[in-house]
């Protein structure tokens, strides 16, 4: 099917203005208006009910007897639109508070009782209308009020709100109405035009009448409703000098959606100045600055979208004019090319910019659409369109989950989470009295820090019976966010009481602490979260992947229970354990609770994945319009996939969470071209960007995850490295998920480059967390993992690359750095490639050009991190075996050219990987590497120094130069008297402030500033954990670092985990770390 391009010379009404149009005979329809049939009954009802009170007042003596004998007639039957306009106004002056509080749809009631033609002139009578009232006293002395009709005062205006909605849904009726009702409703209005607010309504009523439209403009209202109606009523032909003086700037006036969408279906494209004054305008609010914005982006006109272009320096005006660059891609290419050469350079720049997010040019392409019938049937006939009737679900009652409370710890948790008690908690003396201490807190006379430390610090048999007593006290302690996970670890399955207190009360800082703790009361809490906590659901989708089979047998009884929240949380963690242990498995824990339960949920498992979803589908953006994003081709690239069906497309990724896809979007993948989808996703998380980042579209961005390459990989990263810098944390930690989903070679690196050199702790940190929680998937350490990640890059075996110009060829290699260069086909080495020439083949030279553009790019990004994660590998004595270390280092194409120039050690004796990849020892001579040995990166320290001298010669003969210090690295070792907590030798040593600060590129970070203003330390942590910290004074001034001046080494220590952390002694450290951080000092105090 070969799919039309749209017009874009035709205004298209969009359908969310439409329930706010006022629709005109003739015009574009409004979205239908729905009569509440219960109205007319109610009215009737009131009408009885207060039959004595309208009596009352018909019978005052002030009361117009017109308006009265009116009012009486219809009342006995004979309906008259002047007596039903006096009888609403007397009830909604002295009715009931239904009516008081205008949330009666009396406009409902009159049409659906009488009419349009009736109700029009009801309405056009009730604007003349007045009830006057009196408060007295009866002759019982309570107060009494009366109240009586008149018509209306011609200064007083009454006209608010409540009869501009029965206006507008009087119009709408007359609009829709056939010819014979309208000629009666506008025949009946002739008698309805005694005042001015009178014609003013008639006219907005039915504004086919221009002559009244003339008529009601001569009179130009003041009151801002009163001139709505006014503006809605303007037909074409009637856009006059009053609305050109409001539009050259008139600062009191402001449109809101509705008049402009009714002045669009009346003018056109011809209201783009009245737009583009309210979007400049300053006076009024900016979101009806921006709501005019948008309007202009709909127009289809050049003045509209210039109107957008001059302005492109208000956000508002940006965005809209990238919608308009959207919805009218052939108008913007051609206004854009012309504004790229605008003497403005900011006009040029803009244009330029906007180009550039077009893409390239498919209009002149015809699209040639996949038949419906050849497409999933998700993206034709999406299971939330149809009405379904869903199976009664299966109630099992009176199933009992067992009672379960223990610890379940992962390999090498327990440990972790048992990390020492930092210095800053203090610590107790040894002859501490803990009887008293205890009974200190008993009578809650202490510090609000002691409970923690009493738990931490005192005899575990002493404070252990006393823990849920203490916790109820409601005094909480957290130095450092660690130390409810350090009592769980000391006290186990007894802290309890603690660790559910600390997880209700902060759940996004303390709810990691239930991990360990299979229990009921937790199962309970985590599906809840799971549901309904979007900070901490990653927390629950953790806790049933590690209890998996025990923690379902947890949520069986609910899952069968009654209909209502408990079923629906304990069905969705079913369903994740499921994912993660099968359904089977589910099935057979079930089982323990009879036939009949584990029928009913595999019943629920096995439910059609597809009709998995919200109860009603997400509402989307105008922006995620899918006829303005670029096309999702089919697997073979040939034809495009309909708007309809891409329009399925966005509301299933909008209907999918980072970490539970709807299952439709695999099929989608499956039958579509990966770049075309990655490209639309692509365009869909710049248009989420460009419009705010709203966190309520945050599935633009997340779905990266799903549709994502290595090419978004590649545009990604350094978005996700520069948000935290500009406030944008969150998103950057959301960022590490959508790498992590995407979970190609590409997107793994990046994450543990995050992991491993961030300058933002925070986002570091998370970043290891996630490469862990992947590698640990994997059954692999970080380390390990990143091993595998490297990629080849596209070369060849001998880590090379040949780019072919036709008649010429260069081939690409690398140096120690992993710097491309080039030798031409006689051995002449080039930096760059040579610009075509006349007798290369220009196809073959532009490709190969591109390729090594890319190839340079993409190395840069790795290279730094491949040469940083080689040199912790030598620091950490990591060890490979002799399979890892073939694949990893000789045969990986770009990792060769770094391990071929590296001192390589085994048990049997250091090596080097000669230029053949064989591998030969200090003499030359080949070494054949045992099937079991380990192998690894020496370190100085590691060899005899005659040997180290030996080898420094040889790789001097042979001219390799080393990609880090190895051979030559200069080593150091502690004197006699600092194998203990502290670095002597630097204390009491002064060195200037931006040498501090320099260690910042040697990987010291900057400690969190104090109470004061001034950060007091520095520190590094060293890759077994240990933290070596610089003490400073004064200390380095947070935002004037310019003032800080010169600063004083008062200590070096080192700590265990953290800064602050337990104490450790420098001669407890590996040799190889102490050297490292005395080197790195060594520098820093040397003379200038």
């Amino acid at each position: 099917m070969i799919s039309p391009a749209p017009d874009e010379d035709v205004l298209e009404i969009p359908t969310a203005w439409r329930s706010r149009l006022h629709p005109r005979r003739g015009g574009t329809p409004s979205s239908k208006i729905k009569i509440d049939r219960a109205a007319a009954p109610a009215l009737r009802a009131l009408i009885e009910e207060h039959a004595a009170y309208l009596e009352e007042s018909l019978a005052h003596p002030r009361c117009d007897s017109a308006m009265a004998a009116a009012a009486r007639a219809h009342l006995a039957g004979a309906p008259d639109p002047l007596g039903a306009a006096v009888v609403t106004g007397l009830l909604l002056a002295g009715g009931p508070k239904n009516l008081k509080d205008r949330s009666f749809p009396m406009a409902d009631a009159i049409l659906d009782e009488h009419g349009a033609a009736f109700a029009a002139r009801w309405l056009a009578e009730s604007t003349e209308i007045d009830v006057p009232f009196h408060v007295g006293r009866d002759d019982d002395g309570e107060v009494k009020v009366e109240r009586w009709a008149i018509p209306h005062r011609p200064k007083k205006s009454h006209w608010d709100w409540r009869e501009e909605s029965w206006a507008r849904r009087i119009r709408a009726a007359l609009a829709a109405a056939d010819d014979a009702t309208y000629a009666e409703a506008v025949a009946g209005l002739e008698g309805c035009r005694r005042s001015r607010v009178q014609r003013l309504i008639t006219t907005y009523l039915v504004p086919t009448r221009l002559d009244w439209v003339r008529e009601s403009r001569a009179e130009a209202p003041s009151d801002p409703y009163e001139r709505t109606l006014l503006w809605c009523s303007l037909a074409p032909g009637e856009k006059t000098a009053w609305t050109d003086r409001w539009a050259a700037g008139q600062p009191w006036e402001s449109l809101d959606l509705g008049t402009f969408a009714t002045l669009a279906d009346a003018f056109g494209a011809a209201i783009a100045p009245l737009a583009a004054s309210q979007m400049v305008n300053r006076n009024t609010r900016l979101n009806n600055q921006q709501m005019a914005a948008k309007v202009l982006s709909h127009l289809p006109s050049d003045e509209a979208f210039e109107f957008l272009l001059d302005r492109a320096d208000l956000k508002h005006a940006r965005l809209a004019l990238l919608d308009a660059a959207r919805r009218f891609p052939k108008r913007a290419r051609r206004l854009l090319e012309d504004a790229s050469n605008n003497p403005s350079p900011e006009i040029a720049a803009q244009a330029a910019e906007v180009l550039a997010l077009l893409g390239e040019d498919t209009s002149s392409e015809t699209l040639n659409e996949v038949p419906g019938a050849e497409l999933p049937p998700v993206l034709t006939d999406p299971p939330w369109l149809r009405k379904k009737k869903t199976a009664k679900p299966v109630v099992i009652e009176g199933l009992t989950a067992p009672t379960v409370r223990q610890v379940v710890w992962l390999p090498g948790e327990e440990e972790e989470w048992a990390d020492p008690i930092p210095t800053s908690y203090g610590t107790y003396p040894d002859d501490t009295d803990w009887e008293k201490e205890a009974a200190r807190v008993r009578s809650q006379r202490f510090p609000i820090v002691q409970v923690s430390h009493l738990l931490l610090q005192a005899p575990v048999d002493l404070v252990r019976p006393h823990i849920d007593t203490w916790v109820r006290l409601g005094y909480w302690y957290d130095d450092d966010g660690l130390w409810p996970r350090r009592v769980v670890a000391r006290h186990g399955v007894d802290a309890y009481p603690l660790a559910i207190s600390a997880a209700q009360q902060n759940p996004a800082s303390w709810g990691g602490v239930l991990l360990p703790f299979l229990d009921n009361h937790v199962a309970e809490l985590v599906t809840g979260w799971l549901t309904r906590t979007k900070t901490v659901r990653p927390l629950a989708i953790a806790w049933l992947g590690r209890h998996g089979a025990e923690a379902a047998r947890l949520l069986i009884p609910a899952a069968l229970g009654k209909a209502g929240r408990d079923r629906k949380d304990a069905e969705a963690a079913l369903r994740v354990v499921a994912g993660n242990i099968g359904a089977d498995a589910v099935v057979a824990t079930t089982r323990e609770y009879g036939d009949a339960a584990a029928t009913a949920i595999e019943a629920m498992l096995n439910v059609d994945p597809l009709d998995v979803m919200p109860g009603r589908p997400p509402t989307l953006p105008d922006w995620a319009a899918p006829n303005s994003l670029p096309p999702v081709r089919e697997k073979d690239g040939q034809r495009t996939l309909p708007r309809e069906a891409v329009g399925h497309l966005i509301t299933m990724l909008a209907m999918s969470k980072p970490d539970e896809p709807y299952a439709g979007v695999s099929l989608v993948r499956a039958a579509c071209d990966p770049a075309s989808l990655a490209e639309f996703g692509w365009e869909l998380f710049q248009r989420w960007q460009l419009h705010g980042t709203p966190s309520k579209d945050r599935w633009a961005f997340s779905q990266l995850g799903l549709l994502g390459d290595d090419e978004t990989v590649r545009r990604l990263t350094p978005v996700i490295r520069a948000w935290p810098g500009e406030g944008g944390h969150t998103k950057a930690v959301d960022g590490l998920d959508v790498l992590a989903s995407i979970g190609t070679e590409a997107a793994l690196a990046q994450l543990y480059g995050i992991s491993v050199k961030m300058p933002f702790k925070a986002l570091k940190t998370r970043a290891a967390e996630k490469m862990r929680e992947v590698a640990a998937g994997l059954g692999l350490t970080p380390e390990r993992l990143a091993d595998r990640l490297v990629p080849d890059f596209g070369l060849d075996a001998d880590g090379g690359l040949t780019l072919d110009y036709g008649p010429r060829r260069f081939t690409v290699t690398f140096d120690e750095q992993l710097m491309p260069y080039l030798t031409d086909e006689d051995g002449v080495s080039r930096k760059d490639l040579p610009k075509p020439a006349a007798s290369d083949d220009a196809e073959k030279a532009h490709a190969a050009r591109e390729r090594f553009r890319t190839l340079k790019k993409d190395v840069r990004a790795s290279a730094a991190e491949q040469i940083r994660r080689l040199e912790v590998a030598m620091i950490m004595r990591r060890r490979w075996t002799v399979t890892e270390f073939r694949m990893f280092f000789v045969d990986q194409p770009l990792i060769w050219h770094i391990a071929r120039r590296l001192l390589w050690q085994h048990d049997g004796g250091a090596f080097r990987i000669a230029e053949d990849r064989t591998f030969s020892d200090v003499r030359d001579e080949i070494v054949t590497l045992p099937t079991d040995a380990e192998i690894g990166i020496p370190h100085p320290l590691d060899l005899p120094a005659a040997e180290l001298a030996a080898w420094s010669n040889l790789f001097a003969d042979y001219e390799i130069i080393q990609p880090f210090a190895q051979i030559g690295r200069v080593v150091h070792a502690l004197t006699k008297d600092e194998h203990g907590e502290r670095l002597l030798r630097f204390e009491g040593t002064t060195v200037p402030f931006g040498a501090v600060l320099g260690l910042e590129r040697r990987g010291w970070r900057r400690a969190d500033v104090g109470d004061n203003g001034i950060i007091d330390s520095i520190s590094r942590e060293l890759p077994d954990g240990t933290y070596a910290t610089l003490h400073l004074y004064p200390g380095l001034v947070t935002g004037m670092l310019e003032e800080s001046g010169d600063q004083e080494i008062r200590a070096v220590t080192a700590e265990a985990r953290r800064p602050g952390g337990a104490p450790r002694r420098f001669g407890d450290l590996d040799p190889i770390l102490v050297s490292e951080v005395i080197a790195d000092l060594t520098d820093l105090t040397a003379p200038e």
